[in-house]
């Protein structure tokens, strides 16, 4: 109904709608793309300084099974030191390689917004998921944290499903003008 063409914002495939509710939901996409980009970040730098204090034990658990006598214990223990580590070393890659597809999610939050911001609760729970299955003990960790950040999560999605509804309405309406 706006006299004015609309140009197209081709950095992120979005056009400047009139509303302003639709501009509210646009700057809502913007809180969406910065909490998933820290989830990431957080993520991987947590992960990454647990992939430190991991090495820093194992040396610690070398050592002790080192100074105990019995050569049988010492090599039990350290095949089941081992596998620990492993374990943990493969826990912490795949929540570092999480951390790093939430960053591109909120990348490209713009481009894709609804599925993009449903992905990004999606595996947000899945993640918190695989941490308590782990570790029962995180589960309360952070309660109020996560919960707000799955607050926004899900304010993030129904903005973005009520942006794509306006703009779906915007580009299948005619022009009346």
């Amino acid at each position: 109904m706006n006299a004015e063409p609309q140009e197209r914002d081709d950095a992120h495939g979005l056009q400047p709608l009139g509303s302003l509710a639709q501009s509210a939901r646009l700057k809502q996409l913007n809180v969406a793309r910065w909490t998933l980009i820290v989830i990431g970040v957080i993520t991987i730098a947590v992960n990454g300084y647990q992939f430190v204090i991991l090495r820093e034990e194992v040396g610690k658990m070398n050592d002790q099974t080192r100074n105990m006598g019995n050569a049988q214990i010492n090599q039990a223990k350290r095949r089941e030191i081992e596998g620990q580590v492993s374990m943990a070393t493969i826990m912490i890659g795949g929540f570092v390689f999480l951390g790093c597809v939430f960053v591109v999610l909120g990348l490209l939050v713009k481009t894709f917004p609804v599925p993009i911001t449903i992905m990004g609760l999606v595996l947000y729970l899945v993640g918190n998921a695989a941490t308590a299955l782990a570790d029962p003990t995180l589960v309360m960790k952070g309660a109020i944290i996560k919960i707000f950040i799955i607050i926004a999560l899900v304010k993030a999605i129904q903005a973005a499903m009520a942006y794509q509804r306006e703009l779906n309405a915007e580009t299948y309406s005619p022009d009346l003008t």
